[in-house]
């Protein structure tokens, strides 16, 4: 059944967000269908089954189109609530948690994480807050003891990577690090005094109405939770999410979220401008060089537009979210694929080039 849905994927028609006009077509219309034609044929040669996206300006939606499907089985088409497990993506909303703990003077940035967490081996002592933000800290990427079928608190497996010895001296490079972002959400839950899900929860997404946003499960039951797939021998298969928890890939989101996150960060709603500004630095290393990351947030320039993004991967799925803050522009896909060539980021780019020339073209 899988193999004869995934004919019918490329049938479904995006809802992008406003009307079209009639011929002539307006520069307006003429970008829609551009980007229509981006999203379809990227889906096509990748063997993706189903895509969010959304386009916002200034932390308003201009654009939401939806493509494909979030159940093949079910037939059930892709919408703005289709739950995506959103991966490392979910990296900036972890930084996020420790900035607001930052602005209420409850973390220092450079601390020493043996501040927050005492066990920690005598060799990880000189690592900072900030080295973890930044993936500067020489931790493994991936401590030994993480184990994708297991429910496992954090700690047990961040201490399974106690006995390795960093990979080089904290601020020394930049490697990233997955076992850094679990000490930072152990760090939430010590800080705050509460799980750190529970954290976010109460601290962002109840705050923001983020009522779709929540740590990942594969128990629980989350309404329009999409399938995740891969494509393999020319038919798609369905793929087991991880029962593990992973902080570092932390988040079940939608897309009107999404939205709702950006538009946070657009309005300070939550966090001030100083603590985004620190988040959007790159951070600077031992030697005076620039890494290009900042807090949770990996930091670029693409083809000489400065880009403000992060990609996430979880088992079925993949997420790119990509601001643009010279053209005022943020582009986010969700996707329910994670197969080789299914990757979000060169469709999110490829939309945003169309909405910068369309905003060229209008003299914007």
């Amino acid at each position: 059944m899988l193999a004869t849905l995934a004919v019918a994927v490329w049938s479904v028609v995006a809802v992008p967000a406003g009307t079209q006009t009639s011929a002539p077509q307006s520069a307006a219309a003429r970008s829609s269908d551009a980007v229509d034609a981006i999203v379809r044929s990227g889906m096509e040669a990748a063997h993706i089954p189903g895509l969010s996206l959304t386009v916002l300006r200034g932390g308003e939606v201009v654009r939401q189109s939806n493509y494909g499907w979030a159940n093949l089985e079910h037939r059930l088409p892709v919408d703005a609530q289709t739950a995506f497990n959103i991966g490392s993506a979910s990296k900036q909303i972890i930084a996020a948690g420790v900035m607001l703990l930052v602005q209420e003077r409850r973390v220092e940035l450079d601390a020493s994480i043996s501040r927050y967490i005492q066990d920690v081996p005598e060799h990880w002592r000189p690592v900072t807050v900030r080295h973890l933000l930044t993936h500067t800290s020489g931790l493994v990427r991936e401590a030994p003891g993480f184990a994708p079928e297991t429910d496992q608190p954090v700690m047990d497996v961040v201490r399974t990577a106690y006995p390795l010895p960093l990979l080089f001296s904290p601020g020394e490079r930049f490697e990233y690090s997955n076992t850094g972002y679990f000490i930072l959400a152990e760090l939430i839950a010590r800080t705050s005094g509460m799980p750190w899900p529970r954290f976010f929860q109460e601290r962002f997404f109840g705050p923001l109405g983020m009522t779709a946003t929540r740590a990942t499960s594969r128990a629980d039951l989350i309404p329009g939770r999409a399938a995740g797939y891969e494509w393999k021998d020319g038919r798609f298969e369905n793929v087991t999410p991880y029962l593990a928890l992973r902080p570092s890939g932390a988040f079940v989101s939608t897309a009107s979220d999404m939205a709702r996150w950006e538009r946070s960060l657009v309005r300070r709603t939550l966090l001030s401008s100083q603590s985004l500004a620190q988040m959007w630095t790159k951070a600077r290393l031992n030697n005076g060089q620039l890494a290009p990351y900042g807090f949770g947030w990996r930091l670029e320039q693409v083809d000489g537009v400065s880009e403000i993004g992060h990609a996430g991967s979880l088992p079925g799925f993949r997420a790119y979210y990509a601001r643009y803050p010279d053209h005022d522009l943020t582009v986010i896909a969700l996707i329910n694929a994670n197969h080789g060539p299914a990757e979000p980021t060169g469709i999110v780019r490829a939309v945003a080039r169309e909405f910068m020339a369309a905003g060229v073209a209008a003299g914007e």
